[in-house]
């Protein structure tokens, strides 16, 4: 590499840090971050711009002191600890004094039934080849690992998750008594369901929160000792359970009861039901619709970090918001949440003809600069796809 190529793309990397410094710090600026009362006691962390690893053990005694340090230090993801520390800002976590910890359930849109091997379309950084498949670590073309990943999750996966969603928030109210449950779309590719946690629940330990995890995805759950057909299976003339009973029983006949578009005041029977569905009941498959698709390890880990509500996720650009119950059943992922309004100019990386992302059409070739709205300018920026023009 000549010394003016060198100095080029020197030249054009601090251009791009510079303007991923310069939006988030302008965001930063005025972001509403929805933060826990007891901000004192909580650990932040960070990651920093063209940084892959994460700052941890910072601690905060106000508001406006983390804003003023976000303001210096505007980073690309930004998390507090769902635990609660006497010492936060040690970074030995056995000595940091943990008080307890707040249950976060995570749910990703693509780990979720049907979706788990979505293709995705992928871009190489190093010889510009656009690539669909999942979770591409290296390009077929020039075997280079540059590869990124540059649209977001497909809409019916999104919108699979927030049936994952409802059905655990059912779960929840229902089983756990749990009144106060807040959703919160991850910025990216999915949803975090926050429930308001009172002192025994933050006291729970990791394996605790793990017979919880199992409870609501059904893992080991013996459904036929919990409808009570006994290994004989003599079970034609056992009534279906009721959509009103607590716990797995109600779950299950939610999904019969809803099959067959009966409402809950009628009694039948399994043999009846078969009749009225005209096929077999497979309880298996009745099981797995019940089952919700939950990331385990975010719930199990008492020390895990949380996106803070209001921060840019920086893989997407997007902020992480609260949206309501109802809304999970038409969400979609588009440029509507950005904060980033503005159009920009930028010179492509790599060539991007007759695609579509965040709900943009483009249609450039590898070094054509074009002016694009704001919030796909993050992105292309933000992963190298395209730089400031």
């Amino acid at each position: 590499m000549s010394l003016t190529s060198h100095q080029e793309k020197r030249k054009r990397s601090i251009d791009r840090k510079e303007w991923l410094f310069q939006k988030l710090s302008a965001y930063y600026e005025k972001a509403k971050l929805e933060l826990p009362d007891d901000i004192n006691s909580r650990e932040f962390a960070v990651q920093p711009i063209d940084y892959k690893g994460y700052v941890r053990h910072l601690s905060f005694k106000s508001e406006d002191e983390l804003r003023s340090f976000l303001l210096k230090n505007p980073p690309m993801h930004l998390y507090y600890s769902s635990a609660i520390y006497t010492f936060p800002e040690i970074d030995d976590m056995e000595k940091k004094g943990m008080i307890g910890s707040e249950i976060i359930f995570d749910i990703d849109a693509d780990e979720v039934p049907g979706c788990e091997s979505i293709e995705q379309l992928h871009a190489c950084l190093n010889c510009g080849s656009l690539l669909y498949g999942k979770s591409i670590k290296k390009c077929t073309k020039c075997g280079s690992q540059n590869v990124i990943e540059v649209e977001p999750i497909p809409k019916e996966c999104i919108l699979k998750a927030g049936i994952e969603a409802k059905k655990l928030i059912k779960v929840l109210r229902k089983d756990f008594g749990f009144e106060k449950i807040k959703i919160y779309f991850s910025g990216n590719r999915g949803f975090h369901v926050h429930p308001k946690c009172d002192d025994e629940w933050l006291k729970l330990t990791s394996e605790e929160r793990s017979m919880i995890i199992k409870y609501i995805t059904g893992s080991g759950v013996n459904i036929e000792r919990i409808i009570g057909l006994g290994e004989s299976i003599k079970g034609k003339n056992m009534y279906i359970p009721n959509p009103k009973e607590p716990g797995w029983r109600g779950r299950l006949g939610e999904i019969l009861y809803k099959k067959m578009n009966l409402n809950d005041e009628k009694k039948i029977t399994f043999g009846e039901a078969e009749v009225l569905l005209g096929e077999k009941i497979n309880l298996n498959d009745i099981m797995k619709m019940a089952s919700i698709s939950i990331d385990e390890k975010v719930t199990v880990d008492v020390h895990r970090l949380i996106r803070i509500p209001g921060s840019i996720n920086g893989k997407l650009g997007l902020p992480v918001f609260e949206i309501g119950e109802s809304e999970l059943e038409s969400f979609s992922i588009n440029c509507s949440y950005s904060p980033f309004k503005e159009d920009e100019d930028v010179k492509m990386n790599v060539s991007m003809q007759n695609k579509e992302i965040l709900g943009i059409k483009i249609n450039s070739l590898k070094g054509d600069i074009i002016k694009i709205p704001g919030c796909l300018a993050f992105l292309f920026i933000s992963k190298g796809i395209a730089d400031p023009a």
